[in-house]
């Protein structure tokens, strides 16, 4: 009995080295393990909207940082749209988010996304004439849609504080 224990811990003891090793080489990436629902974060900010609005767009622009043009996978496309939307959505007038936003998700690829919170941008925010200009380059750049692209930067043309040229 005595022997069958030893020997068991020394199997044991002796296979611990083999084993850490490939536990290390295969830790999940807990970086976007966490992909809120808006609506949910919400509820949880329990009237601090802005606050958490804040740190959400911290660690949006700093996961941004660390992974734009090094990391092509869904998951992180998906996490970046979903923490953007957090952030939009708990600060609706909060304009840094759809500018820097809708730029971040365009060079990541997501162009329907990024277009998608710049017309968000046109709803929330309609004296700021970025916006509906940017869903038009969108439409125009990466769309190729010209007749939709020259709608949006038309309008963008009108609001107060546009440039002159846009008109043209």
């Amino acid at each position: 009995l005595y022997g069958s224990i030893i020997m068991g811990a020394l199997v044991a003891f002796s296979a611990q080295p083999q084993s850490d090793s490939t536990r290390r080489q295969r830790l999940l990436d807990t970086t976007l393990m966490f992909r809120p629902d808006p609506n949910t974060i919400a509820v949880a900010a329990m009237g601090f909207d802005e606050m958490v609005a804040d740190v959400t767009w911290v660690r949006t622009i700093l996961t941004f940082g660390e992974r734009y043009d090094t990391d092509d996978s869904t998951a992180w496309r998906e996490w970046l749209i979903s923490m953007i939307d957090v952030a939009a959505t708990l600060d609706p007038q909060w304009s840094t988010v759809y500018q820097y936003g809708g730029g971040m998700l365009r060079v990541a690829g997501e162009i329907d996304a990024s277009t998608a919170l710049l017309v968000r941008c046109s709803e929330k925010l309609p004296d700021l004439p970025w916006c509906p200009f940017a869903v038009g380059m969108n439409l125009y750049l990466n769309k190729h849609d010209s007749a939709g692209a020259a709608e949006w930067i038309a309008k963008a043309a009108k609001k107060p504080g546009a440039p002159s040229w846009w008109s043209s």
